[in-house]
């Protein structure tokens, strides 16, 4: 109902990026489940995001099937407060879903100079590099065929696992954004393990679901050296010289995750519990909250049930 609402209120392009904002929000909050399981006790059974090391070989091999979701870059949204704040009803919902309708617009219509900028950069490739290069990193990951899509619905997904000819089936998903105040470019690489057959008294989503043998995040962030409070000011920054900075970003981000999702299918159960301990100091970056962890590159990393790298781009890019 909310989602009919909002598409009312908002263009086809709006709507379009309300689906991709919808699916990171959706990834990072499966990965917040799982973190919530690392604290419970062993035997309540290992979080969807650790691979235990019995995991990681499998019979035959792993096909590996990419999604970029996206043609162009999006732009993530600050969600409305209005109805916690008058104490929720259905008024207060609606005027939640107007705020973030033309909130969602004015996002929308500042973002075209840095999509101009980025025409004829192929984002498409830097994923599938991304994925290749990761997949580098981890010996024992056994890659199949690899291949690419934009169709990441559920029941394309599960048309993949039904058509695959190896056990289990790699998901890569990417998704790129830039920050509700423009001040950052983002890439989200989310890695999930599927099997490819639906045991008896199972639905086919099972799989994509319950079923999944692993599913972890990474994002980096690239931030502007002096960003501004104005969103259009900022796109401008991201969006001149050709899109310099922009693409200069999106290298770095895409190359960032490349590095730190191998890492992280290195996170033990005991790792996270440490990671996520009081010796680490919460804190909130970039609008990530997590435990700070040690980073030898000199930007910022969080640990909040995977990883989030947070670094500034140079001024000369």
């Amino acid at each position: 109902m909310v989602a009919h609402v909002i598409a009312k209120l908002m263009g086809p392009r709006e709507s379009r990026l309300w689906g991709i904002v919808s699916m990171r929000k959706a990834l990072l909050s499966g990965l917040a489940a799982a973190l919530m399981v690392v604290s419970m006790p062993a035997s309540a059974g290992t979080p969807k995001n650790i691979l235990l090391e019995t995991a990681r070989p499998v019979p035959d091999a792993r096909e590996v099937h990419v999604y970029v979701g996206q043609e162009e870059i999006a732009a993530e949204i600050n969600p409305s407060q209005v109805s916690m704040v008058t104490g929720g009803g259905l008024l207060g919902a609606l005027i939640d879903i107007q705020i973030q309708a033309e909130r969602a617009k004015k996002a929308e219509a500042a973002i075209q100079p840095i999509r101009t900028a980025l025409q004829g950069f192929d984002v498409d490739a830097l994923a599938e590099a991304s994925a290749r290069s990761a997949i580098e990193k981890m010996p024992w990951f056994q890659p199949g065929e690899m291949t690419f899509s934009r169709d990441t619905s559920a029941s394309g997904r599960i048309a993949v696992l039904d058509a695959a000819r190896t056990s289990q089936v790699a998901l890569i998903t990417f998704v790129y954004d830039v920050s509700p105040d423009f001040s950052a470019i983002r890439v989200l690489m989310a890695v999930e393990f599927a099997p490819r057959d639906t045991p008896q008294g199972k639905s086919a989503t099972w799989r994509l679901t319950n079923g999944i043998v692993y599913r972890q995040s990474v994002t980096s962030v690239v931030q502007l050296v002096r960003p501004a409070t104005d969103i259009n000011y900022n796109a401008g920054v991201w969006a001149e010289n050709g899109g310099a900075r922009a693409r200069r970003a999106l290298t770095l981000a895409f190359a960032k995750v490349a590095e730190l999702a191998p890492r992280a299918t290195l996170i033990t159960q005991a790792d996270a519990k440490a990671m996520n301990s009081k010796p680490h100091k919460a804190v909130v970056v970039a609008g990530f909250a997590g435990r700070q962890q040690d980073s030898d590159d000199g930007g910022t990393l969080l640990f909040n049930g995977g990883y989030v790298h947070i670094q500034t781009l140079e001024e000369q890019a």
